[in-house]
């Protein structure tokens, strides 16, 4: 393969390799250390596919008949897939025809061939392979192949029907079976006929031209069936025609009956004549043009319907026809609605259904008939096309869309017709597509220093359900759930888990599978980035460490981040000796990883390495390991051991004294096996019982003195180096080998290979071992004897096993006489010698003497006579005369046996696990008694009445009868709440006894039980049992019916099961616990069961516990090593503790700790709280008096801790030095009352489970104590528990302490009990509302909670139970309460969720499984926080999969992370709960909760785009600084804010918090504050809760304009508006003519839908949209007519979604122009001087018509100015395609009044000044000005039409007699002031008016 396709050549191969190993050697890695290289390497493989079989060869296939065959495709590639598509051939079909071959994948396709042609086929099936084609774009896949196989096949012409055949066997008397085919047969055939009814009678009558049928089955032709053919069928035998006649019925009825159809016929013909006539006459009557439905005869159509005949068969003319149907006038055709008119259906499977709902409104006074149809097929109505809709009605038309496989964007009408004459169309819409879930994620990144969880939506947007799955490759990616079916329309909540490992990827692909549809990939990486770790302390220096010998370290790395960090050791074995554990892990954030250095070297060196640890792959953290190996100085004096000669079986001893003059550890190993006379003992005085010394340690600076025995058994000679070897590696030293003397000789290849690794430099050695030089002579024989050791038995029960008897002989070996002498002094009972044979002795009283001869001997005989049980040994000495100056030539030692009966239980001390009340808790063990006799019986003595023991069994012997084990089975049953710590005794009547410690527990309380409730409640859920109230069941009988199920269904999970399995434990009467776990040990890392699996949950819980809750997140300390270790020293800092008297030590134990942080610093008067003590032995004794002191406290509050020792809480290091250096020491050893010695593996897990429950039994009396019936000076959830004792009483205070007080502004703040605002809550992500009626009705609900909840605990039996205490059952009863009560409020038919079934109501019995669908924790939380109810809306309400309940815990979830709970969960903590974990949940929540509800509302009320603050004054009354976090829910926009959202409060400090409001929205801004007191690294406080409640008032202009206008003439403005939020935006203009104070109750208006009113206003604009520059300046283009004399104001508000709104107050004044007066003429008669005033007074000058001086002025009717100026508005404001109509008709009647109609519409506001000017008749004021001569004019004149174009007569009285009359001006004003006229009126005579060329309007 060349270069280019990816892979190196080999030149390039070698190249690389060779860098490789020159980049390790230390003269060339400091020169690379800034070159990066990056190779790439890449294989290319050639895509194939193996196709089997290779060819097909389908030999002969008839034409038109299918064959099938099968192919097996494999892809070759072991690495990559590969897309196979069939390219299409002639009569051959694949199915399926494309798809994937994962790598090494195979897959089966049928292949289907259709033969159409007659002849021989060769074709070839031909596949296309494809790859995807990534780094290109438009293009999906590339074409890398294909494969191909023959196909050979011969298509035959072959008739496919079967030829007719007769049944031979029918007869004319018998005709049942005719035959096959015998449909088409004639009496021509040529086929074989039945010879017995053809051949004989009908044979003969058969003509080769008669093609007659033949009719079958029989020979009777009424029973045939009418024939209608025209082909003539006859009978085969009789030959009768088969009946064709036109009424077939009438051999079957009677003539009655053939009477009554012929009538039933006639009448239902002449209705359907009648009917097609009507049909006739109707069509005629709407062919009519009825041009105009006013002048219709709607009586006449009606009539059209009538009937013209009446039916005489039927007597019903009385009933009422439906009426019929006409067509409708436009004004009824406006009272007919349907909508919507536009259904936009979205997406839609293929082939699916999707249904909608059509409103169709009737407010006639007459039903009408609709008729819906749709113009494409694919729509149908499930309750019919037609419906008749009643007078004043509505209904709704159900339709169903039915999608087919064609994807695609579908669009079609459905008419919905009225009266079969009007159609409504609608229009559907609808994109029709693969049944694929949505994801609109691409990349999925985790940060690996935030939360290592990311919830992912997978929605299904289509209209049936889908399944999707994850298919994710093998990496540190856990996606779950990792398969599930969405139901239509909803999604499902994933998480997706960073599980950090060091050894897979940080980057995959995953792939989102989804049916029938395209796979959607997805980039799920991790940014790693460099963690906070830190060591302890970075070095590790072993100052002397003993050569060759094990020494151990710990390093501790500390994770100073919150998430878990991986870790890899780059080089756990930095150097020889040296090895480093654990190689690679994760630890949890804030806790600590231990590293164990294991060191043994095993050459003298001084070294220095360093140790690389990758931690996340990014960073690496180094630390360093120093030593110095000295050599073991060991000197033996004296150097040279020479022993006396002596004589066999004599024995010589020689002492030695071994010293280790090193300052570290040494062994000494004598290896003395090839040389077995020899032996060394640490004692002087010679005892058989005493082991000899194989090894010995000697700490630095430590002596022993050891003896060297020598014992031959026969003449020999010894000369030899004492063989000893030094720490496993030095020695021994051999005389023949010189170079075995120097130490270099077993070190040299050790210290070689160190120089070379360049990491130590060689210690000098002496150049010599210790060498003690050992000489020994052995001479001939003097006396011998048969055995000079001796032992004695004796069995009393038993006694032909007993050895009782030994005869010893005594002989001369020497060629001299032998004197000898065995002193006997301490022979006594039961030992007796006796003389029994041989040469004659003497028996003295104290000794044996005897000379013997050479040759002789001498037998004596021991009797070993015992009478009471024990052990004896007695020791002779054995004297010779003249050997050795009289020395003992050696001893004769008796050991004898006198076995006591023995009781030894297999269990000394027995921990039964604990149970719940009127549990049996039973236990077996054996007995093993040695010793006794057949008659003996074993009794048993028990303090405690409950306690039984039983020996079910025989006997069990051994062999020889000597011992026999007997089963013992001890039983306990309490009945009420009791700690078992008893002493049982065994004692027999052989005078055996012994004792068991028995320690148990039976407690209502699961803290305690909870291992054996879990274990046992599984075996319910998964086999559950329907009990009565009486009935019972035991826990054998549930082990023997258990079979898990394989799939376990939901019902199981949620509810249904639970239902059906009694509601309290104690119902179930769990009778038998068979104690048959580990328990008190831990269970190990290989135990798999249940009860293992449930003890590592809960310890991880508890873990999970402590971190969160009691160490505020500072430390996560894993049990046992972060409680079995010591703390580090803290800086004791002063500066926050007021009172120092109660302050913590600088360092105390971890444990301590805790105590103070549950139960605060009173806790020292029962536990010993101060600094730990220097000295390890103090240290030890301190740890273990404090952890006895807690024990005792604990047992003393109520815990359960008896059966845990201090000694195991201890660290494995401290326990040791405990066990062997202290405990011996304490007074209060007794080597039987403690446990015995247990090595580091079993220490361990004994560790764990001890301190697991001394925890759990801590939180039992401190903190679910808590929970409990307040009395009544105290409220629900108290936060304060006193304890009472031996030790006194103290009031110790919570964790949660209420430390901080609330100091409200007064006028602002309103403090209410409820849970919830007054104002609605709206959901961000919809449009779905909180109404304020939910919030009234759960307010209402809450206002008697407290009793409510109290009362209905006390009638309920949950206070009464076998499992659970009081406080847990208050718990229970809680969740219960507020479930059964808030659910139907929050999901019930008026709730939030119509749409679903409400669930039903739940007897909360359990912590675990009755919680584990999400839905009762919601509820919980809806009722404490209703603010976070829009958050928790989209939830399954009953669940039906495991998938949609981890969903619903998802959002749950999710809304704590909101509020920041400190309780963190993963959803599969509570899909798959742990009853301990959900219990401390609970208990949180109970105790949390209440906090988190809203104490009180602060109201903020400010003009728009202005701000406004209040103050919330905080005061910490504790001892520990306390830090909030604000949290604001519901502020999105971000128009609340405070300083800061993290608020520090000093011990005994008060602070203020500052709430702006900045109004920039006209909406009421509901928002929830939340002062989180739960702070991470901080001591918790109080939460607390605020609801905000801001308004803005619209009305606050930022810029006020007062423009004075013309009356009656347009002006043209340009307004520049200032934005006070400044920036380019574009802004949507709204408007008000009301002043908007209230934003409840105003009218603002879109100034888009004001424009598309063509009305005339006073004021219009085109601009809808306002652009601002980058000053927050635009130009605002306005047109002002004022037509009334009112000074009018507009509110204009400019709004903007992302930014804000702001109001301009824009103000038009109208202006009058004098110039706009009208002139009007008055022609004076001729002589007017002369005429003379009629008139009496000046009063009666205008109403005396008659007088000759008064005159008319015409007036136009209508006002001039104004309608050409609303004229001229309204060309500006009517579309262009309308100014023909409008300057046709504006200025006529119809005009004016469809200008008027316009303008009064109810909903035209802005007009409703103009509407006056519509009005016919107006009153107006007539205002004269001063003039010299006396006119006058009538004060008020009424026109009756002020539209018309006539004028209206004004009367004018001249008073003045002058000869010239001035000209008059005048005003007419309206009455409501809005209209102004002015006119200019002359008088002129006839002649000036002919010369100005006036028109004439007057008389």
């Amino acid at each position: 393969m060349s270069n280019a396709s990816g892979l190196l050549s080999f030149e390039e191969e070698a190249s690389l390799i060779e860098y490789q190993n020159e980049s390790v050697r230390p003269e060339t890695s400091l020169s690379l250390k800034r070159i990066v290289r990056v190779v790439l390497y890449g294989e290319a493989e050639y895509a194939g596919i193996i196709v089997r079989p290779d060819s097909l060869d389908l030999t002969e296939i008839p034409i038109g008949k299918p064959e099938t065959r099968e192919l097996l495709l494999i892809n070759r590639s072991s690495s990559l897939p590969i897309i196979f598509s069939y390219k299409k051939v002639c009569f051959v079909d694949v199915e399926p025809k494309s798809g994937l071959l994962p790598p090494s994948g195979n897959m089966e396709v049928g292949v289907t061939v259709n033969p159409s042609k007659i002849g021989l086929v060769k074709t070839k099936i031909t596949f296309d392979l494809l790859y995807f084609n990534r780094p290109r774009e438009g293009q999906d896949y590339v074409l890398v192949g294909n494969a191909e196989i023959p196909i050979t096949f011969n298509v035959l012409s072959v008739t496919t029907s079967s030829k007719p055949k007769f049944n031979m066997g029918i007869t004319p008397e018998y005709i049942k079976e005719v035959g096959f085919k015998t449909d088409d047969i004639r009496f021509n055939t040529l086929i074989e006929t039945p010879k017995a009814t053809l051949v004989k009678k009908v044979k003969k009558t058969l003509d080769k031209n008669d093609d007659d049928l033949i009719a079958f089955p029989n020979d009777r032709p009424k029973s045939l069936r009418p024939w209608k053919s025209p082909v003539k069928c006859r009978t085969i035998c009789a030959g009768i025609p088969r009946l064709v006649s036109a009424s077939p019925d009438t051999y079957e009825l009677s003539s009655s009956k053939t009477d009554l159809k012929r009538k039933e016929h006639s009448y239902y013909q002449n209705y359907t004549r009648q009917e097609g006539e009507r049909l006739r006459k109707l069509q005629r009557c709407h062919d009519l043009k009825l041009s105009d439905y006013t002048i219709s005869n709607k009586f006449d159509l009606l009539l059209t319907d009538a009937p013209r005949t009446k039916c005489k068969t039927h007597k019903d003319d009385e009933k009422k026809k439906s009426p019929s149907f006409i067509p409708l006038s436009p004004l009824q055709l406006n009272k007919v609605k349907v909508y919507p008119s536009y259904i936009k259906i979205g997406k839609a499977a293929q082939n699916s259904i999707s249904t909608r709902t059509i409103t169709i409104s009737n407010q006639n006074n007459f039903s009408i008939r609709i008729f819906a149809k749709s113009r494409k097929p694919v729509v149908n109505f499930p309750d019919g096309e037609h419906q008749i809709i009643k007078p004043h009605n509505e209904i709704d038309m159900k339709l169903n869309y039915n999608s087919d496989s064609t994807v695609g964007r579908h669009n079609l009408v459905i008419d919905f017709i009225v009266n079969d004459n009007h159609t409504f169309p609608v229009s559907m819409n609808i994109d029709v597509v693969q049944r694929r879930v949505r994801f609109d994620r691409e990349d999925v990144t985790f940060e690996s220093d935030q939360c290592p969880y990311i919830y992912l939506d997978v929605s299904n947007p289509l209209n049936v359900p889908i399944a999707f799955q994850w298919q994710v490759p093998d990496s540190c990616f856990l996606f779950e759930p990792s398969s599930a079916t969405i139901p239509p329309r909803r999604h499902i909540t994933c998480l997706a888990t960073y599980v950090p490992n060091h050894s897979t990827p940080s980057g995959v692909e995953v792939t989102l599978w989804s049916e029938y549809g395209r796979n959607q990939t997805v980039n799920v990486t991790v940014n790693l980035i460099p963690p906070k770790v830190t060591f302890k302390n970075p070095k590790i220096t072993f100052d002397d460490i003993p050569l060759n010998l094990p020494l151990r370290g710990i390093m501790v790395l500390k994770n100073l981040g919150n998430e878990p960090v991986t870790f890899a050791v780059l080089n756990p074995k930095p150097m020889r000796g040296i090895s480093i554990t654990p190689t690679e892990g994760v630890f949890q954030g804030y806790s600590e990883q231990i590293f164990t250095v294991y060191v043994k070297i095993p050459a003298c060196i001084t070294f220095n390495c360093v140790v690389e640890i990758e931690v996340q792959k990014v960073k690496t953290m180094k630390f360093q390991i120093s030593g110095n190996v000295i050599y073991p100085q060991i000197v033996i004096k004296p150097e040279i051991l020479q022993l006396r000669k002596i004589v066999p079986n004599s024995f010589e001893r020689q002492v030695f004294v071994i010293m280790n003059r090193s300052t570290a550890k040494a062994t000494v190993e004598f290896r003395l096996d090839d040389y077995v006379e020899y032996t060394i003992l640490e004692s002087h005085n010679f005892d058989i019982r005493l082991p000899s010394v194989k090894k010995i340690e000697l700490e630095a600076n430590q002596q022993k003195e050891l003896y060297l025995h020598f014992n031959p058994m026969g003449a020999a000679s010894y000369c030899f180096y004492l063989p000893i070897v030094i720490n496993d590696l030095l020695g021994p030293v051999f005389l023949n080998m010189p170079e075995s003397e120097n130490p270099i000789t077993y070190t040299s290849v050790y210290e070689e290979q160190y120089i070379l690794e360049n990491r130590a430099r060689p210690v000098p050695m002496p150049k010599k071992l210790p060498l003690v030089s050992v000489s020994s002579g052995v001479g001939g024989d003097l006396l011998r004897f048969s055995k000079l050791h001796w032992h004695f038995k004796y069995f009393s029960c038993l006694k032909y096993n007993s050895e009782t008897e030994h005869e010893i002989k005594i002989w001369n070996s020497s060629k001299d006489n032998c004197h000898f002498c065995i002193r006997t002094d301490e022979v006594r009972h039961p030992f007796s010698i006796f003389y029994v044979a041989g040469k004659e002795i003497e028996m003295l009283p104290n000794a044996i003497v005897g000379k013997l001869r050479p040759d002789e001997d001498v037998i004596l005989k021991v009797i070993f006579t015992p009478t009471i049980h024990g052990e004896y040994y007695i020791k002779l000495p054995i004297y010779l005369r003249n050997y050795l100056q009289g020395s003992v030539f050696n001893y004769m030692t008796f050991t004898g046996l006198f076995q006591r009966p023995t009781i030894i239980p297999t269990e000394k001390i027995i921990c039964l696990e604990p149970v719940p009340l009127k549990c049996e808790s039973e236990y077996s063990f054996y007995l093993k008694n040695d010793y006794h006799s057949d008659l003996c019986t074993i009794s048993v003595d028990s303090k405690i009445s409950e306690l039984t023991v039983t020996f079910p069994d025989e006997p069990m012997y051994d062999e020889l009868r000597i011992s026999k084990e007997i089963r013992v089975f001890m039983k306990c049953t309490l009945t009420t709440a009791k700690y078992l710590d008893t002493v049982v005794k065994f004692w027999c009547t052989c005078g055996g006894e012994c004792y068991v410690n028995v320690k148990g527990c039976s407690e209502n309380c699961s803290v305690t039980t909870h291992a054996f409730v879990r274990v046992y409640t599984n075996i319910l859920f998964n086999q559950p049992t329907v009990c009565t109230a009486k009935s019972s069941f035991t826990v054998s009988a549930l082990k023997e019916s258990y079979k898990p199920s394989k799939s376990q269904d939901i019902t199981g999970l949620f509810g249904d099961t639970v239902s059906s399995i009694p509601s309290m434990l104690n119902v179930l009467q769990l009778d038998i616990n068979y104690n048959e776990s580990c328990f008190p040990v831990f269970p190990t890392d290989h135990n798999d069961t249940d009860y293992a699996q449930h003890m590592r949950c809960t310890i991880t819980a508890t873990e999970e516990w402590l971190f969160h809750q009691c160490f505020y997140c500072k430390n996560y300390y894993k049990i046992p090593e972060g409680f079995a270790t010591l703390p580090e020293e803290k800086p004791n800092n002063e500066k926050f503790v007021r009172d120092k008297k109660k302050q913590a030590p600088v360092s105390t134990l971890k444990y301590v700790e805790l105590l103070i942080t549950l139960a605060g610093p009173d806790i020292s008067k029962y536990v010993p709280v101060r600094k730990i003590p220097e000295d390890p032995i103090h240290r030890i004794n301190y740890m273990y008096n404090v952890y006895s002191r807690s024990k005792e406290f604990l047992i003393r509050q109520g815990g359960w801790v008896l059966h845990i020792f201090p000694e195991h809480l201890l660290n494995y290091s401290d326990y040791e030095i405990f066990m062997k250096s202290i405990l011996p020491n304490r007074p209060e050893y007794f080597e039987e009352n403690f446990s015995k010695f247990l090595d580091e593996y079993h220490h361990y897990y004994i560790s764990k489970q001890s301190w697991m429950d001394f925890i759990l039994q801590t939180y039992k009396v401190l903190v679910l104590a808590r929970v409990r019936i307040p009395s009544e000076s105290t409220e629900i959830g108290s936060n304060e528990t006193r304890f009472s004792s031996e030790f006194g009483s103290a009031e110790l205070s919570s964790a949660y302490s209420d430390t901080s007080i609330l100091t409200a502004p007064k006028g602002h703040t309103k403090r209410y009990s409820s849970l919830t605002s007054l104002y609605s809550v709206f959901e961000p992500s919809s449009n779905k509302v909180i109404t304020n009626d939910m919030y009234r009705i759960l307010e209402d609900l809450k206002v008697a909670d407290k009793l409510d909840f109290w009362r209905s605990f006390s009638q309920s039996e949950s206070h009464h139970c076998h499992v659970y205490n009081s406080s847990e059952m208050i718990l229970l009863h809680w969740l219960e309460y507020h479930f059964n009560k808030y659910a139907t409020v929050l999901w019930g038919p008026k709730g939030l969720n119509p749409n679903e079934d409400c669930p039903q109501s739940r007897r909360i019995r359990y912590f675990d499984f009755d919680l584990n669908d999400g839905l009762v924790l919601i509820v919980i939380t809806c009722v404490y926080c209703p603010y976070l109810i829009p958050y928790l809306m989209d939830i399954y309400l009953n669940p039906t999969c495991a998938e949609q309940a981890f969903h619903n815990i998802s959002k749950l979830l999710k809304s704590w992370n909101m509020i920041k709970l400190s309780f963190i969960l993963n959803p599969k903590d509570i899909i798959n709960p742990n009853a301990l974990q959900m219990l401390m949940l609970v208990n949180y929540l109970y105790e949390i909760l209440p906090s988190f509800s809203a104490e009180s509302t602060l109201y903020f009320k400010t003009g728009l785009s202005t701000t406004c603050s209040e103050s919330i004054v905080v005061e910490n009354s504790s001892d520990f600084p306390v830090t909030y976090n604000i949290i604001f829910i519901g502020n999105d926009s971000e128009f609340f804010s405070v300083p800061n959202t993290v608020v520090n409060i000093k011990p005994h400090q008060k602070t203020k918090i500052h709430v702006k409001f900045e109004a920039k929205k006209i909406a009421l801004e509901n928002v929830t504050m939340i002062l989180n007191g739960e702070t991470p690294k901080h001591h918790y406080a109080r939460s607390m809760v605020f609801n905000l409640l801001g308004e803005p008032v619209p009305s606050h202009a930022t810029t006020t304009a007062v423009i004075p206008a013309p009356l009656y003439k347009l002006l043209e403005i340009n307004l520049q508006i200032m934005c006070p939020y400044g920036g380019p935006k574009i802004y949507d203009v709204y408007y008000a003519t009301e002043e908007p104070n209230d934003i409840r109750t105003c009218k603002i208006m879109h100034w888009a839908e004001e424009k598309q009113r063509k009305v005339p206003k006073r004021m219009i604009s085109n601009t809808v949209r306002l652009q601002f520059n980058n000053e927050g300046i635009g130009n605002f283009d306005l047109t002002i007519c004022c037509v009334t004399t009112q000074e009018k104001t507009f509110w204009i508000i400019y709004k903007n979604v992302d930014v804000g709104d702001f109001t301009v107050k824009i103000v038009t004044v109208p202006e009058t122009d004098t110039k706009m007066q009208l002139p009007l003429t008055v022609v004076l008669p001729e002589q007017f001087k002369t005429f003379k005033c009629s008139c009496r007074g000046s009063e009666n000058f205008i109403t005396k018509a008659r007088c000759p001086r008064t005159l008319i002025i015409k007036v136009p009717c209508r006002n001039d100015f104004l309608w050409n100026a609303v004229t001229e508005l309204m060309m500006k404001i009517v579309d262009e395609r309308d100014l023909p109509f409008w300057k046709t008709y504006l200025g006529t009647d119809a005009g004016i009044h469809i200008n008027k109609w316009m303008v009064l519409e109810p909903t035209n506001e802005t007009s409703y000044d103009i509407q006056k000017i519509f009005g016919n008749t107006v009153t107006y004021k007539i205002i004269l000005e001063n003039h010299s001569h006396k006119i006058y004019l009538p004060s008020s004149t009424t026109i009756e039409n002020v539209h018309s174009l006539d004028y209206h007569e004004i009367p004018v009285h001249i008073a003045s007699n002058g000869s010239h009359i001035s000209d008059v001006r005048f005003t007419m004003e309206s009455d409501d002031e809005l209209e102004l006229r002015h006119y200019h009126v002359r008088f002129l005579t006839k002649k000036e008016y002919n010369n100005d060329m006036q028109p004439v309007n007057v008389q």
